[in-house]
């Protein structure tokens, strides 16, 4: 042995020494002897190390979260070799130090992690110490699933964050502007609302969610977009005054890059412009105040509507004209229309004729170059009406030649030769003696008395031109009378009812008198009733109606 002492002799050329202790280092010598015979020395030496204490695992946490790392340490000991165990031990690229850091990919699971450790002081683990180990809890962290907004959003409405968690139940959430400022009295809730947003606060906003044992999830960000809320559009209307209505108005707002208008009211079919025009289809039914409205939209961002009230006058209405559709001329042409309250008046008609009255004359005597349409406007608050019109035609008089007078016997007819021009219509007037009276040139027939006749031509505007002609019927008076054989008849006075016939004698005496000449004398005296002798008798006839008295004799024949 070391110290040069037997250690053991023994007929097996195995030699165990129990107990090793250091000091039992040095060198071995074997003597072999057999049958009084010995071998050389042969020698051999043999190192006895210290077996190494219990080593203690001082993890740094007890308590880790899945996905983080995990770092384990024991006392350094110079010259040993350390032998770590347990899940991901295997992922450290080198082990053999007293401090190892199990990555965080070996968390993944949650769950309880047995490590352990021994040391050696040689890299063969001959002279190790007795295994230690410890145990690490792997908490499970939370996972945030879903992180979503309403974005984009418009400035001045909120912005509202939600996100949904499995894998572990949150107990606190901490939410982050874009700049990573907490959100303020936002812990404790999954979705969160951001009131009155500006364009300003656009940006990705992040969450991360912790559990009771203090697990954090990883940080996830959602970018939100706030986009200008365009003002209230302000309106203008042209014209600015009060509108009639049938006039076209234009309403317009400041027009803006990009922009798209959304127009409500009366009258107005969809139009994305800054200006629109209503039609004077549209306004002509409209009377009273109407209310306009624009949404002005950036981005799908609408404006708050502005408005606009547009007050719309009624037209003045021209409910008659009264004015002659014929008339003759030389007659007086006037023309009216029902009166209007506050109303202007405005007449244009052929010739350059115009006149503010509301009944005007065109004219005392009209000519035919006043024939034509004659139109009215009124005004009323500066607002007019549609014109009304009405056509005047001024008709020429018709022209009449009765013909000359004739000088027709009682017992004899003649045709009236007359002409006439311009006419609707003609008649004469009386009718005694005429074949036909709506004859141009009708025939008088065996006429009894003098007589006027009258031919009257009517134009188409109604007015009548009259002319005359004169019939004369002569007085014949027979010079004889037969009694009972041949009468005393008497022609040209048989249609006087009120013409005279008297017969004297030769001394003066009136023998006969009558009024009209209804029935011929017989010789007869009228007072005696007695038949006057054969003799001379003179008459005097007056045929009345301006005619000369005719006188001459008459001689009784017996």
């Amino acid at each position: 042995g070391p110290l040069g002492n037997i250690v053991g002799s023994s007929n097996s050329p195995t030699l165990t020494l129990a107990d090793a202790t250091t000091a039992m280092s040095g060198t071995y010598t074997l003597l072999v002897a057999q049958n009084g015979c010995t071998s050389t020395l042969t020698s051999t030496i043999v190192q006895v190390h210290a077996t190494p204490i219990t080593p203690t695992i001082n993890p740094i946490q007890t308590v880790v979260c899945t996905g983080n790392s995990i770092t384990l340490s024991t006392t350094p000991i110079s010259g040993v070799t350390y032998f770590w165990t347990g899940p991901g031990v295997n992922l450290i690229t080198n082990s053999n130090t007293a401090t190892i850091v199990i990555p965080a990919i070996a968390t993944a699971s949650a769950g309880t992690y047995t490590y352990s450790l021994s040391i050696s002081v040689d890299s063969y683990s001959y002279c190790s110490s007795p295994v230690t180990s410890t145990t690490i809890q792997v908490n499970p962290s939370p996972i945030i699933q879903t992180l979503s907004s309403n974005s984009p959003v418009c400035s001045g409405n909120n912005i509202v964050l939600s996100s949904t968690a499995v894998a572990a139940s949150a107990v606190s959430y901490t939410w982050s502007y874009p700049d990573g400022t907490p959100i303020p009295n936002s812990s404790n809730s999954t979705t969160i609302t951001i009131p009155n947003s500006t364009t300003a606060m656009s940006g990705l906003y992040s969450l991360q969610i912790y559990t009771a044992d203090g697990c954090p999830s990883a940080v996830t960000s959602t970018f939100v977009q706030v986009n200008q809320t365009p003002s209230t559009p302000t309106i203008s209307i042209n014209p600015s005054a009060p509108v009639c209505a049938g006039e076209s108005v234009i309403l317009s707002t400041t027009p803006i890059v990009g922009a798209t208008y959304t127009w409500s009211g009366v009258g107005i079919t969809a139009a994305n412009a800054s200006a629109i025009t209503l039609p004077t289809s549209a306004t002509a039914a409209m009377s009273g105040t109407y209310s306009y409205s624009l949404i002005v939209s950036i981005n799908n961002c609408p404006s708050l509507a502005g408005t606009i009230s547009i007050s719309i006058k009624s037209l003045p209405v021209i409910q008659t004209i009264t004015a002659p559709a014929l008339l003759c001329t030389g007659k007086v042409l006037s023309l009216d229309t029902d009166p209007v309250l506050n109303a202007s008046y405005q007449w244009e008609g052929p010739n350059g004729f115009s006149s503010i009255l509301q009944s005007p004359t065109v004219s005392t005597s009209s000519t035919l170059d006043l024939t034509g349409t004659y139109t009215l406007t009124i005004l009323v608050d500066n607002c007019s009406s549609l014109p009304k019109s009405t056509y005047v035609e001024i008709v020429p008089l018709a022209t009449a030649d009765a013909g000359s007078d004739l000088i027709i016997t009682e017992d004899s007819s003649q045709k009236i030769n007359a002409t006439i021009s311009g006419a609707l219509s003609y008649e004469w007037s009386p009718k005694d003696y005429l074949d036909n009276y709506l004859l141009l040139d009708p025939t008088v027939i065996n006429p009894q008395s003098d007589i006027m006749y009258t031919l009257s031509a009517t134009n188409k505007a109604g007015c009548t031109t009259r002319d005359f002609v004169w019939i004369t019927v002569p007085i014949e008076v027979p010079h004889t009378l037969i009694p009972d054989r041949d009468p005393w008849i008497i022609k040209g006075i048989t249609g006087n009812p009120d013409s005279t016939v008297e017969i004297f004698n030769r001394w003066g005496v009136k023998v006969f008198i009558s009024t009209g000449y209804a029935t011929p004398w017989d010789g007869t005296d009228m007072t005696t009733k007695l038949a006057l002798p054969t003799g001379t008798y003179y008459y005097v006839i007056d045929p009345k109606h301006g005619k000369s008295i005719v006188s001459g004799y008459v001689a009784i024949i017996r």
